[in-house]
């Protein structure tokens, strides 16, 4: 079940691609054991930066999804969900 916090844990990596320009240096990962609902990664956004109040961003993110599952939902049913645009 989905939490609106959750507890996040930090695992250092090393970069250990030789052909990276990044290589040999260190990195942080999160290493979160549980998925978060939208009501915490909603609050979570809002604790970075107040752009907007937590109910806003609440209901962006439950506007997101429901656009989403449109898409997937169309995808399923038809060969061609996206709309074709004519050009010129």
């Amino acid at each position: 079940m989905a939490r609106s916090n959750i507890p996040m844990v930090i695992n250092l990596r090393q970069n250990t691609n030789d052909d990276s320009t990044a290589f040999g240096k260190w990195f942080a990962e999160v290493d979160a054991k549980e998925p978060l609902n939208l009501k915490g990664l909603a609050k979570h956004m809002t604790e970075h930066g107040k752009i907007s109040s937590e109910e806003m961003c609440n209901l962006v993110l439950g506007e997101m999804v429901k656009c989403l599952m449109v898409r997937a939902t169309a995808r399923t049913t038809s060969r061609r969900p996206w709309p074709v645009v004519p050009t010129r």
